[in-house]
């Protein structure tokens, strides 16, 4: 047996892969039909729209067979993938590529392998639209010719699935984009609004250095509200100028200590203090501004909820596909129930936090929308009077690593 070596574009044709985030999701009717259709046409038991990544080849649709993926040293369409024209094996066990391939010595006992490659606009070779039989055989010249019509017929559906993705992607966040911004503009205005209110009352008391120290707190929450303006502005520029915008490897880290920066104002007030520990050399598929709101409304509510004095950590850690963030604080903490409602939007009632700020409700429920629409995932432990930690991880883009 051997094993079809990377492609020479190889990164380039898994970014392209990934940036369809088509793998692992359910089967669609769009696919199905095209696999139905190919088999009759080829008159072969076995048809498939194969995507092949680093390790594997995966099935999006799959017509006379039960496994959804396979090896990828195993693949016949790892060998496709290297041109544009058709790969055909007529027999098998003629080919010494493949006589002793466990999909050939055993099930699916493949003889016969027909696949054309899944080529995108970009050129790249995502995968193929291949035909399997369990006896040698050929297919004639009409038959390639659909055969190849359909795999364009694949790429096409791709296409359009990509661009409904993300279409409702970049309808959902600017549906949440104001709303994001004016909860977080909210917590850079009070800040200021409060040091400011704090100076008034006391500028007869209070030294030059304590004058000095509380303008410098409503200067830097003034800076923080500029920059998320600012940020809205860049985001929806880009989105009106490309699509592809909408998801982009981003720095977990650096989008850490960015939110970290912002939420100091507010740390401080209450004499709290923000720690930041764990790395990641991994980038994450997100979208900056949206990542560092989310983190700063996840600051925000610890800080809400923590006691003067206490602590909030921020801990990174990196895991097998995903990039884990979690953030602690030692405060009010709830009942765990409830606090799964947040997150899921059934709870969005506002709590008054330990100083008596006061919130709309809606940051756990902005978090979790954010989180799920990058294909994330959150979670929360807590209970009453032992603080509260929430988790956020997102997919690792192993393209920008």
């Amino acid at each position: 047996m051997k094993p079809a070596p990377p492609t020479l574009d190889e990164a380039q044709r898994l970014q392209a892969l990934r940036s369809y985030n088509i793998l692992d999701t359910e089967s669609e009717k769009g696919f199905d039909d095209i696999t139905f259709i190919a088999s009759q046409v080829c008159d072969t038991p076995i048809a498939l729209v194969s995507l092949v990544d680093e390790q594997r080849q995966w099935f999006k649709s799959k017509q006379g067979l039960t496994a959804c993926e396979t090896h990828r040293d195993l693949a016949f369409c790892a060998h496709a993938i290297h041109d544009t024209a058709p790969f055909v094996v007529n027999n098998t066990l003629e080919d010494d590529r493949f006589a002793d391939n466990p999909l050939v010595t055993g099930p699916p006992d493949i003889r016969f392998y027909a696949g054309v490659p899944l080529i995108c606009p970009d050129g790249y070779a995502l995968g193929t639209l291949c035909v399997i039989d369990t006896r040698p055989r050929s297919l004639d010249n009409t038959q390639l010719t659909i055969l190849s019509a359909l795999a364009r017929q694949v790429v096409a559906q791709l296409e359009l699935r990509k661009q409904s993705t993300h279409l409702e992607l970049a309808n959902s966040i600017r549906a949440r984009l104001i709303t994001i911004l004016t909860h977080d503009l909210r917590n850079s205005f009070q800040v200021a609004a409060g040091y400011a209110k704090r100076l008034r009352k006391k500028k007869n008391v209070l030294s030059p250095a304590q004058v000095d120290e509380l303008a410098e707190v409503i200067e830097k929450s003034a800076v923080q509200a500029h920059e998320l303006l600012v940020g809205m502005v860049t985001w929806s520029r880009d989105q009106q100028e490309s699509e592809n915008t909408v998801a982009a490897p981003v720095d977990l880290q650096s989008a850490c200590e960015n939110a970290i920066s912002m939420c100091e104002p507010l740390a401080k007030a209450k004499e709290i203090t923000l720690t930041l520990t764990g790395s990641s050399n991994s980038h994450i598929i997100s979208n900056q501004f949206l990542m560092v709101s989310t983190l700063q409304n996840l600051l925000s509510n610890s800080i809400k909820f923590s006691h003067k004095g206490n602590k909030v950590e921020v801990v990174i850690q990196e895991k097998a596909s995903m990039v884990e963030c979690s953030v602690t604080d030692h405060g009010d903490g709830m009942e765990q129930e409830d606090a799964e409602k947040l997150f899921d939007g059934s709870l969005s009632a506002s709590r008054k936090g330990t100083f008596e700020e006061t919130g709309f409700g809606i940051g756990s429920m902005l978090i979790s929308d954010f989180v799920k629409s990058y294909r994330g995932e959150i979670t929360v432990k807590t209970a009453p009077q032992k603080g509260m930690c929430v988790t956020i991880a997102m997919p690792k883009n192993s393209t920008f690593t």
